[in-house]
């Protein structure tokens, strides 16, 4: 969805020409970019709800971190000796918050 969310921005950015929009299109394959606007929109207040909701449980930590690996979803895309400092940091301490709360990163299966 983060990718969606990245593309759709190119998508409409006044720099966005038509070959975009067909990278977005084959991104998401028989779904529209209304459909995708749609999912997006429903999930803005769950978003907003778990960032703002202080985390007070093992489950509540192992949501946010999970959310916040969703959001920076794109420091999975490369080895992690390829990233810059900043992103290093925040993709470590997600997986450490995930391995300490045992909760299962699906984007670890990306890690390179």
């Amino acid at each position: 969805m983060e990718r969606l969310r990245r593309d759709q921005k190119r998508y409409h950015s006044p720099a966005a020409q038509s070959p975009e929009r067909s990278t977005i299109e084959s991104c998401v394959g028989e779904h529209t970019l209304d459909e995708i606007e749609s999912v997006l929109a429903r999930l803005h207040p769950i978003e907003r709800a778990i960032m703002q909701t202080p985390a007070r449980t093992m489950a509540g930590l192992s949501l946010k971190a999970r959310h916040a690996a969703y959001v920076t979803s794109q420091y999975w895309e490369a080895p992690i000796d390829k990233l810059d400092w900043d992103a290093r940091a925040v993709r470590l301490l997600i997986e450490a918050v995930c391995d300490f709360v045992s909760t299962p990163l699906a984007l670890s299966q990306h890690q390179q």
